[in-house]
């Protein structure tokens, strides 16, 4: 018997757990700033995630080869941007940015 209690209230918990973001979604969806963030939230990640990883490599980059390092990733940069307004696939544009990036930095510098 305690066994079956543990387990009834395991799974009811399980299912609580599971169900209550979908119900949560539905109550934030209807709201005005629930809106502004999906607006906005994917630039704003993007731009993050995108300062945060030119830092990091700019840093590698002046460590390893002053300013070539600079160059190289403008360059990729710049390809990624170019490539994605073209193609319009995120995909794409950070496969061939990273390709760009590999390559200046590894024969270039």
């Amino acid at each position: 018997m305690y066994a079956l209690s543990v387990l009834l209230a395991v799974g009811g918990v399980t299912v609580l757990l599971r169900w209550l973001p979908f119900v949560a979604a539905r109550m934030v969806a209807r709201s005005g700033f629930a809106r502004v963030l999906r607006l906005f939230m994917p630039v704003g990640v993007m731009v993050v995630l995108v300062v945060y990883c030119v830092r990091g490599v700019l840093d590698d980059a002046v460590a390893a080869g002053g300013g070539r390092g600079y160059v190289a990733v403008v360059a990729a940069v710049m390809v990624t941007v170019g490539v994605h307004w073209w193609r319009r696939s995120a995909a794409s544009s950070i496969l061939v940015g990273t390709v760009c990036y590999v390559l200046l930095a590894s024969l270039w510098l």
